[in-house]
């Protein structure tokens, strides 16, 4: 995950994409690997 932080830093910095585009890439990471590493409550069996 450390490699695509930097990697996305990196286009950043450069310009190669804008840096609100950037932390919102960052931001729906986060979110994603949040959520698909928390139990779901249908697999909990709730």
């Amino acid at each position: 995950m450390m490699v695509f932080y930097g990697a996305l830093g990196a286009l950043a910095v450069l310009e190669m994409v804008e840096w609100p585009v950037a932390a919102a890439i960052v931001a729906g990471a986060a979110v994603a690997r949040r959520s698909s590493s928390a139990p779901s409550a249908e697999l909990a069996g709730s």
